[in-house]
């Protein structure tokens, strides 16, 4: 570290009257409690990486640990708490740092999955490399966060889909499962219903099973569910299509319990049956804090399964619901598998029906109480149809508006405005969602974000008699809301309302620090 020199001043000045440790008298040990506060503060330095890539979190640590042993208990419980595992032809190496006796002490996050950095040449091709680092796994007793990504759950194979599911649910409080294909619905409700103890879920982005195969008794709830968070991320993949997936997850959640409580629930919706989703949120209005959702409903290609049945049937999934096998059993099983057939299959190609059902819904809903909310952020695509399709949500969020309660409302228009229908009257519209909300919540962001060719002329062969850009042609549909001050400069809008009749009704909304939104 260089010593930076004052100006007008020399270096001794600089740096203050010398200390002759010659004679100083040696100071007392500390309790090992301040030790361990000063390590906290270097661990939770803000994480830039320096000149070599390194995190300088990471580096002041190691050097603290390399300082004085009462440095090192601490130093190495931030430095080796997380611990990555891929195809490796270096497991040896591995099971002898993670070693319950060495390094293996201080893991408290695992994440298990398949990585482009690594090799798996030189191992039995007959078996999953997963399989290789079972007898190390076995021997990490505090795993508290396990997150699964880029994992075909069907490969790992019997004995390690076993291991995971009886050895990591004790300890395990926060669950990520992200590119992760559960084969199909059995294994996925096996996967979920073996971790009791959770506090944090986390499914997607590109999570999928490709059959529903799951028994009755798989949907029946036997524990409470105490979440402080859940993500379920419904996105569409690399060909842009959409799986059901979430269909019978969310049945899996809706069940009766003896206990149902989430605290921060973050949604990204892209199916087109939307009843599910409205039945979820109501049932955690009572206990919600944070409500996050993003409704990406845009027309996706859908996408199912192609294979026979028992091609998805693997030789652990639960195949009775506790009845004695035999004819009238595997008769009721198929009645239930092509029932659960029929649900997945329910799809649709119209997005505006999507938004219809979706409003219909919540006007069931509307006065429903939420007396633990304190923020919602609304994402919505804005697909060119009938523009007021959004006017039901809008409606609703005004139902549950009241004090204490922030509100981040964003629109992103997938348009440039002539394809949109009713433009005029979601206008009007909007401008009365927004009067009522800046009365009634206590903070309210509104965006709305437009494609960057709508600052560019109309073309001729769509409107011939508007000689100007698309946002200004915009601007005069939504005359409602320029009363407001909604302003128009640029693509991007985004403003922060005013609950004070005698104040400006909108002032520009400036973004805050990355993290806090």
């Amino acid at each position: 570290m260089d010593v930076a020199v004052l100006p007008g001043r020399s270096l001794d000045e600089s740096l203050g009257t010398p200390v002759d440790l010659r004679n100083a008298m040696r100071s007392g040990r500390f309790p090992q409690e301040i030790y361990d506060m000063v390590i906290d503060e270097v661990a939770a330095l803000p994480k830039d990486s320096g000149s070599n890539g390194v995190h300088i979190p990471q580096e002041a640590l190691v050097a603290c640990m390399l300082t004085c042993k009462q440095f090192v208990g601490r130093s190495r419980q931030h430095l080796y708490r997380h611990l990555t595992i891929g195809p490796s032809r270096d497991v040896g190496r591995i099971e002898c740092l993670y070693h319950p006796s060495r390094l293996g002490i201080y893991v408290r996050s695992l994440q298990i999955g398949h990585f482009p950095e690594y090799t798996s040449k030189g191992q039995n091709s007959s078996e999953h490399w997963l399989t290789h680092f079972v007898p190390m796994l076995s021997c990490l007793q505090n795993v508290s966060s396990l997150s699964l990504v880029e994992l075909d759950w069907a490969k790992l194979g019997i004995r390690t889909r076993l291991f995971i599911l009886r050895h990591f649910p004790p300890t395990v409080k926060d669950l990520k499962l992200e590119y992760v294909n559960l084969w199909n619905t059995n294994q996925g409700f096996r996967l979920l219903r073996s971790f009791p103890y959770l506090s944090t879920l986390t499914m997607g982005p590109d999570v999928t099973w490709r059959y529903p195969n799951h028994t009755q008794s798989q949907l029946t709830a036997h524990v409470p569910l105490d979440l402080d968070r859940l993500t379920i991320l419904d996105t569409p993949d690399d060909d842009m299509a959409v799986t059901p997936w979430t269909v019978h997850l969310l049945q899996w959640f809706l069940v009766d319990r003896p206990v149902f409580r989430v605290r921060t629930i973050d949604l990204n919706w892209c199916h087109d049956d939307p009843r599910q989703l409205v039945a979820l949120l109501l049932k955690i209005l009572p206990s919600v804090e944070e409500l996050r959702l993003r409704l990406e409903i845009s027309g996706w290609k859908f996408k199912l399964w192609e294979g026979r049945p028992e091609h998805y049937d693997l030789e652990d999934d639960e195949i009775s619901d506790g009845e004695v096998p035999g004819r009238n059993d595997t008769i009721k099983r198929e009645q239930w598998r092509r029932q659960l057939e029929t649900e997945a299959k329910n799809w649709g190609d119209n997005p505006t029906e999507t938004w219809q059902i979706l409003g219909s819904e919540l006007a069931k809903s509307v006065g429903s109480d939420a007396p633990n909310l304190k923020r919602i952020f609304i994402d919505i695509n804005v697909m060119p149809y009938d523009a007021t399709e959004i006017i039901p949500l809008c409606h609703w969020l005004s139902s549950i508006a009241r004090p204490g309660i922030s509100l981040d409302f964003m629109m992103d228009m997938l348009d440039s405005g002539i394809e949109y229908l009713n433009l005029d009257e979601m206008g009007e519209s909007m401008a009365r969602c927004v009067e009522t909300w800046r009365m009634s919540f206590s903070k309210v962001i509104f965006r709305i974000n437009w494609p960057e060719y709508a600052g560019d002329p109309c073309k001729d062969e769509d409107m011939p008699w508007f000689p100007g850009s698309w946002l200004e042609w915009l601007r005069g549909q939504w005359p409602q809301l320029q009363k407001l001050g909604l302003p128009f400069e640029d693509g991007q809008v985004a403003v922060e309302l005013s609950s004070s009749p005698s104040g400006p009704a909108m002032v520009i909304y400036r973004e805050p620090p990355s993290g806090d939104r």
